[in-house]
Parts: structure tokens; sequence; C-alpha cells
């Protein structure tokens, strides 16, 4: 799996007055009818200390209450190139939203970001005695300006109806660029690998198109379960069939094991929504059995043999799994050699030459590798202290997004459904990135910085209705 390299540089709205600290109720106040709601429906929030109507807590449409700058509107057009490839503006796109971070915008240094800058200074020190700096100079760039981007992310993600729009923003990036590509990449111009499903640029590789897809997909589903508008919950639905869908063809079986395994996680942890769950469980298996291609089975029933050696390997999958066991093979040796620090950011290739030359390697893993797998290249690339503190300040993230939940769950359950989605959509890219390297990608620290901003929103929230 290809190494993803960088091009470049919901929203709550509480119409009430916010409860007083350690008020165990709300107060009756007078609400605005919500657009879409269902028929006969009190437009007076009732006062309680049971489940609330969520519906009071989202506007009509994404935009409204939204506040622009220009740090905003600069970070829509980053993400929308980087997602889109149709400007080669992300680096001047990037500049805009620092300069607009100075110009009216609240600039924080969260904890979370505190850990990721000590990831850099790590990598950094790395760098500096790695044997191939010559080489890999660019990466360690390349790792500031994604530093940058989850920063930036933080700022200008600051308020619910910014996030809320945002998340639209996203979505629709994604549907009209990678989905819809891949799509008429497969059905009309029929342009693929090895009749997978691609796209272009960081999607052109089947099993970072796949992977790439799930958080996304969960953002989805946790609009369709907090939207009270018919039309917004209509266009959020199509995460539930069209993505899916591009995974079938796409026919990652990293991605597809972290889909179901994600899958697994939701159903058991949202009990709320089983029933709907299985519905939709329903759709997704009948888009599976009717439209995924015959070499989708193929290649996931190859799983059965995945210790397969030889010939016998070559039959199961052209030795494809027995390549990947090698590489990981490789990629301990690189680690032992290089534990503290490791070999410095985007050096792997070069030290995987030398590492694989050892007898007890097959020559299938010679050459210029990725380790293909996130978890293995942190190691080796950035020794024990690195790996230590990129696990730690992703783990920081869901503990975040865990705490807020829990707060949520039992007054605002549609908002806990999304933030748990969320949780589960980053557990999932988590578990595909043991088959594929994504320390250096935009979408990476863009879908950390979204689950930390729901987490900031949930928090604040709470705060607001008086839930402790």
């Amino acid at each position: 799996m290809a190494r993803v390299r960088s091009v470049g540089w919901r929203s709550a709205r509480w119409y009430g007055t916010p409860a007083t600290a350690g008020a165990p109720s709300l107060a009756v106040q007078q609400l605005p009818a919500t657009p879409g709601a269902a028929p006969g429906v009190n437009s007076e929030q009732p006062a309680g200390t049971g489940v609330l109507d969520e519906r009071y807590l989202v506007s009509q449409w994404p935009w409204v209450g939204v506040r622009w700058s220009l740090a905003y509107i600069a970070f829509l057009t980053y993400v929308f190139v980087v997602t889109s490839y149709t400007l080669p503006i992300g680096t001047a796109a990037m500049l805009a939203v620092l300069f607009g971070c100075f110009l009216g915008e609240r600039v924080r240094l969260t904890p979370v970001g505190v850990m990721l800058c000590l990831f850099l200074v790590v990598g950094g020190i790395s760098y500096a005695g790695s044997d191939w700096k010559p080489f890999t100079n660019e990466i360690l760039s390349d790792l500031a300006k994604m530093v940058l981007v989850f920063l930036s992310a933080q700022v200008v993600l600051d308020s619910k109806e910014r996030l809320r729009f945002f998340l639209f923003f996203y979505l629709f990036a994604f549907a009209f660029y990678p989905i819809r590509g891949s799509l008429f990449n497969y059905f009309i111009y029929h342009e693929t690998v090895e009749g997978r499903a691609v796209w272009n640029q960081q999607f052109a590789d089947p099993n970072d198109l796949a992977a790439l897809l799930l958080l996304p997909m969960s953002l989805g589903l946790g609009l369709l379960t907090v939207e009270r508008n018919k039309k917004l919950r209509f266009l959020a639905m199509g995460s539930l069939i069209f993505i899916p869908f591009v995974l079938a063809l796409a026919q990652s079986r990293g991605a597809m094991l972290a889909f179901l395994a994600g899958a697994g996680l939701l159903f058991l942890r949202n009990k709320r929504a089983q029933k709907m769950m299985l519905v939709g469980a329903g759709v997704i298996a009948i888009v599976f059995v009717t439209l995924a291609p015959d070499q989708l089975w193929k290649r996931m029933s190859s799983l059965e043999q995945v210790g397969a050696k030889g010939a016998a390997a070559q039959a199961v999958d052209e030795g494809s799994m027995e390549q990947r066991l090698e590489i990981w093979k490789v990629s301990t040796i690189v680690i032992k050699e290089h534990p503290v620090l490791g070999v410095g950011p985007g050096s792997y290739p070069f030290a995987h030459v030398f590492a694989a030359r050892d007898p007890e390697v097959l020559d299938t893993a010679g050459g210029l590798r990725d380790a293909h797998s996130t978890y293995f290249t942190l190691m080796a690339e950035y020794g024990v202290i690195g790996f230590a503190i990129w696990i730690g300040f992703v783990l920081m993230i869901l503990k975040k997004a865990d705490g807020a939940r829990r707060r949520l769950e039992k007054r605002l359950p549609r908002h806990a459904q999304q933030l748990l989605m969320a949780e589960i959509g980053l557990i999932s890219w988590g578990i595909a990135a043991v088959f594929g390297t994504w320390i250096i990608g935009p979408f990476t620290y863009i879908g950390l910085a979204i689950l930390w901003a729901m987490a900031e929103s949930g928090e604040k929230l709470a705060v607001d209705m008086g839930i402790a």
C-alpha cells in the first residue's frame, strides 16, 4: 500500500436560556417551530430531567448561524483542494488559513496539539540522526504541514455551527470527487487496478481509497442520526449506500475487515438504535450481494490461507498476503536495529533495502518498500518514543470524545450516538491502518481534528444545558 503524501499545504443550536450550574432541569422556553418537525409536536420545550427533544438543538440549514472568517473559508478551500485535486492552490489556501488565524480567531494550543508538536520534535531529532537525510528532507517538511493542518482545524472548528457546516461540506467533497470519480472510473471509463475501483492521486490505490472512506461514512451516519430535517437526512443517507458500495468495488481486505469490525462494535455499543442498524445492515447486505463483484468474495475467502507459502500463496492471491507478511518481517528487523528514535521520517524504504538482505527473508520482499502499516512505520521511523507519543495523541482524542459522549447519552441520546459513530469510525480507520501507512496525509489529521471538535462541541452543549 502506497505511502500517503501531502499535496500542499453539526451543529447544535440551543434557542433557550442555558440552565444555571447544577440545575436539574431546564426552564420552559417558548421555542421556534423546527421546519420539518413531525406534526402535532408542541413548540414548547418540556421541563424535566429525562430525555430532551433534540429537534430544538439543530438549525434548519447547515449555514445558519455560521461565523464566517478568512481562516474558516480558507480552511474549507484547503479541504476542498486536497479532496478534489481540481486546483493547485493547497499551499496558498493553507497560508491564508494561518494568516487568518491571527485576524479575529481565538488562537489556542490544546493539550492534544502539544502532543502532536512533541511528535514533530521527536521526528526532527530522528531526522537529524538519519543516514538518508538528503533523500527524505521533504518528509519532515510534510509532517510539519500536517501538524499545522491539525492545529488550524482546532482554531477554526470552534463552534457548533462551524462544525456542522464543515461536516456537510466535507461529505459533499467526498461524494462529488473520490466517490463519484471511482464509480465513473469503474463503470464508465473502466479504469481500474486489476478490476478494483480507484480514483486518482491519494485515492489511486484501492486500499487507500477504501480505508479513507471509513471515517466519512461514520460522519454521514452520525448526521443521519442527529439531523431532523428530511432533506438533510436524505443527503446524509447516501453514505449508507454509496460508501459501502465503493468499499465493495475497491476489494480491500483490510478495509473490509475494519468495516465489519466497526459495524459489529457499533451494534454492541449502540443499544438504542439496534433495530435501525439491522435495517441498515439489510440494505448494505443487499447492495453487497447484488452488486459486489465476484472478485471481492474471492479476495475475502483468501484470508483463510493467510499462512500459505510459495506456490500455494501464489495460487491464493498471487502471493499478495505472503509478500506483506514478509515485508512486516523486514520491518521488525529495522525496528530491532533502531529501537529508540528509529531511522528517521521517510527513511524506512532505504532501511528496508538493507534489512531485506537477511537470508530468512524471501526475495519477494526486497527493494525499496513501504512497511504497509502505520504502526510498523511509526516504530521503524520514529522509534518507541515517537510511537508512544503519536498513539498517545490519538488515544487522548478518543478519550475526550468518549467522555463527552457519556455526558450526553442520557439526556441527549441522538448527539451521543453521533459522537459514538465518529469514535467507531476512527477506530475502524485505526484497524485499517494495520495494513496501510497514513502518518503523513491530510485526511488523517483532518479526521482527528473533527473528532476533537465534536468532543469539544459536546462538552459545551452539556455545560450550556446543565448536564453534569
